[in-house]
């Protein structure tokens, strides 16, 4: 952590107030604070240890510090602008009965402002950290593909060293797919709720989504194909491009395609009680996902390239404007948003905008396409990849006792 000495001082009461917390030994990492004594007067009225270093490295070194000086098998990641429920740690350690598991996640939700705002309400429905009410495991390529590391659990014999240090945004989504790759389970458990304090003044808002973009370039160059903007069969991207064409004979080959991959499907479901619904029902939603994702890619990731089109062509500027008003209409009627519809989707294109700029400044500062680059969901060829029988870590350590620390950065 970085300065907040007022937010560090409400963490440390809410786990000092919480039996399942309360003696536990903490580590405190000053992240280098322009006023370290506050840091260290607040740390030393919770009985916390401080660790500091000496200018700024970013949470990731921050976290390896804590990892570093931790004696426990089990380590608690706290960023100090959070606010635990109580009894939260002991429902996640609960989860390492399995031995496979690596990591466990609560669900972080927004804490309550005493005088909301539009962004306020924006945050409750749509925060980058609220990976919503469904529990089960975090794939990559998933709708479930990592957790934010605001609040963590880890088993340390298998984060072995932690977080990527050179990695300032992005490090938890790095983390999580080089977990999974070393085959360890990672359980994302909503039932436990850990608060924020989200960050909802216009200007600050709009840079850590800009912050959250520039972390993609790093991501894909560091695992390929894992986080594309789309990812859809070839068949679905055709039929989209054919409707996109507005016209009788285009549209009839996309129901056509539609058709033969419905088929395609029911012949590899005998045993469905009805193939041909489940077939047609499976692919009639990987067209509508395939359109959703296209959507998104145009206000997104690409809305620079989309603009640039609407700039020349009438019917692109046309299709952007429909897209972009669909888009935030249906998502305001998903995310159930207390804003009104054109408010909710003002702001859920001012998060595009900033975060797909962002996407933008990363790859041209790495010098890479990749985060932009589609993925496209082929059939898979021979055997699947047999997963590991014992995960292995990431690296050497040794075995500790079951016990749990709590760091804050």
């Amino acid at each position: 952590m970085r300065d907040r000495a007022d937010q560090l001082d409400a963490l440390l009461t809410a786990l000092r107030a919480d039996p399942s917390t309360s003696t536990l030994p903490v580590l405190v990492v000053d992240d280098g604070s322009q006023d370290p004594d506050a840091l260290a007067r607040v740390a030393r009225r919770h009985g916390a240890r401080l660790l500091a270093h000496p200018r700024n490295l970013g949470p990731a070194a921050a976290r390896n510090t804590a990892l570093r000086e931790a004696e426990t098998a089990y380590v608690a990641f706290c960023d100090s602008d959070v606010i635990p429920e109580p009894g939260w740690l002991a429902a996640l350690l609960a989860h390492f009965g399995d031995p496979a598991v690596a990591l466990a996640a609560p669900r972080i939700v927004a804490l309550p402002p005493a005088a909301p705002r539009a962004l306020d309400h924006y945050e409750q429905v749509r925060s980058p950290l609220d990976m919503g009410s469904r529990e089960g495991p975090v794939v990559p390529v998933s709708m479930l593909s990592y957790v934010p590391s605001a609040t963590i659990v880890v088993r340390r014999s298998a984060v072995g060293a932690g977080f990527a240090p050179g990695m300032r945004v992005g490090e938890d989504v790095d983390l999580c797919m080089r977990l999974h790759e070393a085959g360890w389970r990672l359980r994302y458990v909503p039932s436990v709720r850990v608060a924020h304090r989200h960050r909802t003044d216009l200007r600050g808002w709009l840079a850590q989504r800009a912050g959250y973009g520039t972390g993609a370039a790093d991501l894909a160059l560091r695992h390929p194909g894992r986080v594309p903007p789309l990812y859809a069969a070839p068949w679905s991207l055709a039929a989209c491009a054919l409707l996109l064409r507005g016209r009788p004979a285009p549209a009839a080959t996309a129901l056509a395609l539609t058709a033969l991959t419905a088929v395609r499907v029911a012949r590899r479901m005998p045993d469905a009680d009805h193939p041909v619904r489940a077939g047609t029902l499976l692919s009639l939603a990987a067209l509508r996902g395939t359109a959703e994702q296209l959507l998104r890619c145009a206000t997104r990731h690409h809305w620079p390239v989309a603009v640039a089109a609407a700039a020349v062509s009438r019917r692109a500027r046309y299709a952007l404007a429909t897209a972009a008003v669909a888009e935030g209409l249906a998502d305001h009627y998903r995310s159930r948003s207390s804003l009104g519809p054109l408010t909710h989707t003002a702001i859920r294109r001012l998060d595009d905008l900033a975060y797909g700029w962002g996407v933008w400044q990363g790859a041209l500062r790495r010098r890479t396409a990749a985060p932009l680059l589609p993925r496209l969901a082929l059939p898979a060829r021979g055997g699947a990849a047999k997963r590991p029988w014992e995960p292995r870590p990431l690296t050497p350590t040794s075995h500790q006792p079951a016990t749990a620390t709590v760091e804050t950065w």
